[in-house]
């Protein structure tokens, strides 16, 4: 009898267990995402969640100081320093490859930042990436920092040379009833804003 009871359990166990098994396996990959969403903040879900946050394509980047010297050298640009410092000017080779690709209506070539960074509002915007997650800080609104990259289609690949390539960065994240979502993206707040970002090539 005692017999009879103990396989009579290990087949209801076993039923149980091909269950799970069935049921798990029934769902579809959005389900399982769905799934791994309401779990805990891990690395690989917060670089799904970001890249997702980052899709939209934003057309401004950030030409490195360092770069004005490249584009001198490569006659994009000429140096005109002087008593006030150094400065760069345009020359044709830059209004034939550059020129074109920035626009116009909302650059400003005041947009020069303390660290001799300059703004390049383009006309095709630039996808983003993310490249790594640099650490999370737990809590019940996890701070994710991470690195990202630019995505140069090949007509603005040049630029890369002069450049950043992408960004040091951080995002918040809230957990709502259908899991995590990013709430905010912000720039590190330091005083060179240049090593908020990567430098380029």
């Amino acid at each position: 009898m005692k017999c009879r009871s103990s396989i009579y359990g290990c087949n209801v166990l076993l039923c149980l267990l091909i269950t799970a098994i069935l049921s798990s396996c029934s769902k579809t990959p959005e389900q399982q995402a769905q799934d791994a969403r309401k779990g805990e903040l891990t690395r690989e879900l917060a670089t799904t969640l970001l890249d997702q946050y980052l899709a939209k394509p934003h057309a401004d980047i950030m030409m490195m100081k360092s770069g004005f010297g490249l584009a001198a050298q490569d006659g994009l640009l000429v140096n005109q320093s002087g008593f006030g410092g150094t400065s760069y000017g345009f020359t044709n080779k830059w209004n034939a490859q550059v020129a074109p690709v920035i626009d116009a209506a909302r650059q400003h070539w005041v947009d020069i930042k303390s660290n001799g960074d300059m703004v390049l509002c383009l006309r095709q915007p630039l996808a983003e990436s993310v490249v790594k997650i640099t650490g999370i800080v737990p809590g019940t609104e996890p701070v994710v920092e991470f690195e990202t990259a630019y995505i140069f289609p090949a007509n603005l690949q040049f630029l890369a040379r002069y450049c950043y390539s992408g960004r040091n960065t951080k995002a918040v994240f809230q957990k709502y009833d259908d899991g995590w979502r990013v709430s905010s993206n912000m720039e590190i707040p330091l005083p060179d804003w240049g090593s908020a970002y990567v430098p380029g090539m």
